[in-house]
């Protein structure tokens, strides 16, 4: 610091807290592998990484997230096909339960649930409409 003398002694200059610092390696996650190793990818693997998206957790959340009067009967069959392991209740969601129970039910959500901007009558009423998929829990 300078030899400059202020008339108190918190106007000095002081270095700043938090300033920035130069990161070490390039950015990135640092992860261990199951053998025990630390092993880092960098941000360009990390975006060549083509992860395929997984259809059966989608419809799983799909299913979840329907009212309970709907999903508890498919949840039921869904836990019976999931002891048979993961694949057959993967296979059971995409083929029987996404093809045929949730296109009916989005046709159904498509042709009832209101189009466009709600009357300003009903907005006081959406929000109880709302709860209503929760009321079997």
């Amino acid at each position: 610091m300078s030899d400059t003398v202020f008339p108190y002694a918190w106007n000095a200059p002081r270095p700043a807290i938090g300033g920035f610092k130069q990161a070490d390696a390039a950015p990135g996650i640092m992860y261990m592998t199951p053998d025990g190793n630390r092993k880092r990818l960098s941000i360009a693997e990390l975006a060549e990484a083509d992860e395929a998206p997984d259809r059966g957790r989608a419809v799983r959340r799909r299913l979840a997230s329907l009212p309970h009067f709907v999903r508890r009967m498919y949840a039921q069959k869904l836990e019976q096909v999931d002891r048979k392991g993961k694949q057959a209740a993967d296979a059971w969601l995409i083929n029987t339960f996404e093809r045929f129970v949730l296109s009916r039910i989005d046709q159904v959500n498509e042709q009832y649930l209101p189009q466009g901007v709600m009357p300003a009558a009903l907005l006081p009423l959406r929000e109880q409409f709302w709860r209503l998929l929760w009321a079997g829990k």
